[in-house]
């Protein structure tokens, strides 16, 4: 086991850099959008579904449907916070972001299945992915 790990400064500068030192973008409409992620992977099923959605404000807000195990809604959050962290020169946080569902298959979903499924979704909502309209306020 890895155990606590120390954060690298490099992490944590660019981290302040992101959140602090740049006006943070938005979006420019209200979107919502069900996204499922399937992948086999050999003998193996990955499955996942998300309804999230994306509303600019002037203070960043996360919410994540009530009863979503912490280990799926700590990997939709990860890829939530990727997406929107890694757009151009500023952070896109001036946003809500609410997740309203997800859909668990007791087999096939896993916390990679919900990453994946989750970032996918956010590109759709942002208009990052081919074939939906940008929606990002620089």
């Amino acid at each position: 086991m890895l155990g606590v790990m120390r954060v690298p400064r490099e992490v944590n500068e660019w981290f302040i850099e992101r959140v602090e030192s740049h006006p943070w973008s938005s979006v420019l409409d209200r979107r919502r959008v069900t996204h499922e992620w399937r992948r086999q992977t050999g003998g193996q099923i990955m499955l996942a579904t998300v309804t999230i959605s994306i509303e600019p404000a002037q203070e960043f807000t996360f919410q994540c449907a009530p009863g979503v195990s912490d280990r799926y809604a700590a990997a939709i959050r990860n890829a939530v916070l990727s997406v929107l962290l890694s757009q151009g020169f500023s952070g896109l946080l001036a946003c809500n972001v609410e997740i309203e569902s997800v859909v668990v298959d007791p087999v096939h979903s896993s916390w990679a299945a919900f990453f994946f499924a989750a970032r996918e979704a956010t590109e759709r909502l942002l208009g990052l992915a081919p074939g939906h309209e940008h929606n990002i306020r620089w």
